[in-house]
């Protein structure tokens, strides 16, 4: 319930203020950008927030187009993956494989033009893939676990810009739970997709 009514509120709230005409047109004119990123941190689990770079790597990609007075709607495409292997207990490994990817309708205001550094927000609704993948060794035998589902959520988001590059801190809400016990997942608890992000991008 909760995510459908962010990603209602984030639809009225993007509606409002590009139908409001405080913000019509004063003569500038729209502006197309082709952005992309990649990841500095991804992932919240019981032990914080934590690098990405130590089990995976993580790409984006976006286009916006921008209307006079700093707003802006676009779409974004993001893609995390990871793997870990670890000891469930004396005498059973497992080897675990992570991915997910968020489709964005995204809303964006730049609070000013110009040179210098250009503070941005925005927000938007997500449509994330999340996969989980297990093998577990345990005394002679592996045991494959393999699951994938689909969610709706929401994200919010705000950076700076400086010239074609940019920094943007991402809070993606997915309200996800694969069924997988924790405890298969190591300490990670990837069955939650929900998380923080730190990218660094560049548009053009």
């Amino acid at each position: 319930m909760s995510n459908k009514l962010g990603c209602s509120s984030m639809l009225m709230l993007l509606l409002v203020l590009l139908s409001n005409p405080v913000f019509a047109t004063d003569g500038e004119t729209f502006d197309f950008d082709v952005g992309i990123k990649t990841v500095v941190f991804f992932y919240n689990d019981v032990e914080g927030v934590r690098l990405s770079v130590d089990h995976g790597w993580s790409l984006g990609g976006e286009v916006i187009v921008w209307f006079p007075a700093g707003f802006g709607i676009g779409a974004e495409l993001e893609y995390y993956t990871m793997s870990e292997e670890f000891s469930l207990m004396p005498g059973v490994d497992v080897a675990a494989d992570y991915s997910q990817m968020p489709i964005c309708l995204n809303g964006y205001y730049r609070f000013k033009r110009g040179g210098g550094l250009v503070p941005f927000v925005g927000g938007g609704i997500a449509f994330v893939k999340t996969e989980v993948a297990t093998s577990t060794n345990a005394f002679g035998m592996t045991i494959d676990l393999s699951l994938s589902d689909t969610f709706t959520g929401w994200t919010a988001f705000a950076g700076l810009e400086w010239g074609h590059f940019y920094l943007e801190a991402q809070w993606l809400q997915v309200g996800s739970d694969l069924g997988i016990d924790p405890g298969l997942l190591g300490d990670n608890d990837h069955s939650e997709a929900s998380g923080l992000s730190f990218w660094l991008g560049a548009r053009f």
